[in-house]
């Protein structure tokens, strides 16, 4: 009777001690599960963190991109390979000018300049000026050349002066007034040339004007550059010096361009950039 008893208090002894035991596996579990999960929802904060520090923004930043240039229309462009435009035409007293489907030939035999203007009657500020021509009698002490910026008489100007022995100069032409007689400044004395060919053969001189700023180029390659600012504007003219030592100059140009300058637009556009 009494082994009867006592078994009823056993058996609820031991569903206590399971209950106890299963109690606690669950609060372990559950203390577990909440841990791993703010272990994890930590982590993932912190890995958006680290990339939120590599993300650079990204930033326009305008950049000048330059326009197709677009060829100016010639202020005065003349082949001769079509009637004469303008030339003045003259053979008298030892000045010869004359055009021909060669070209414009122009000579002098008494020992002095003849001189002619391209025919346009506004003046010329800044320009490129391209010329072809052939040397075709003549000594070292005879030359041809260019007057640039000049005034209707040619008494101020800038000269380019190209001689038979293949040197050049570049000289400021004035006048002085008190003395009645010309002066000259030379801004680049008398240079030998490699570029230039010798007399009978075709050279071909570029002349660009901006400003203050001249440049020179013979058959294709930069010879000089000057600054000199006493003249802004005027006629160009072109030109044969018979020298104290021969009996006639004649050069033949065969080819005659004014062209402006160009000028490329340029606009600023945006590009994107990463970089910080």
């Amino acid at each position: 009777m009494v082994e009867e008893h006592l078994q009823p208090k056993q058996d609820t002894k031991y569903r206590r001690k399971w209950r106890l035991i299963l109690l606690f596996v669950c609060l372990l579990v559950l203390i577990a599960g909440s841990s791993i999960y703010m272990v994890v929802r930590a982590t993932g904060k912190q890995e958006q963190q680290e990339k939120a520090k590599h993300i650079t923004p990204t930033v326009a930043h305008p950049t000048e991109t330059p326009t197709a240039t677009v060829t100016p229309s010639a202020l005065f462009s003349d082949d001769f390979s079509e009637a004469n435009k303008g030339w003045l035409i003259s053979n008298n007293d030892g000045y010869i000018r004359s055009v021909s489907e060669e070209g414009l030939l122009i000579g002098n035999t008494n020992h002095r300049i003849t001189t002619e203007s391209i025919p346009v009657y506004s003046p010329f500020t800044d320009f490129e000026l391209t010329t072809t021509f052939v040397f075709q009698a003549g000594d070292d002490n005879d030359s041809i050349g260019l007057y640039l910026r000049g005034d209707n008489n040619l008494d101020h100007n800038y000269r380019i002066e190209i001689y038979g022995n293949n040197t050049y100069t570049i000289a400021r032409e004035s006048w002085n007034v008190k003395n009645h007689s010309p002066e000259e400044t030379m801004l680049v004395d008398y240079t030998t040339s490699k570029a230039l060919k010798p007399r009978g053969q075709a050279n071909t001189l570029r002349v660009t004007m901006q400003g203050s700023t001249l440049q020179l180029f013979i058959n294709g390659q930069h010879v000089q550059t000057v600054e000199d600012s006493e003249y802004q504007q005027g006629q160009i003219a072109l030109f044969v010096r018979n020298g104290f030592s021969s009996g006639g100059a004649q050069a033949l140009f065969q080819q005659v361009e004014v062209y402006p300058l160009p000028t490329p637009d340029t606009t600023a556009t945006p590009t994107l950039d990463s970089t910080p």
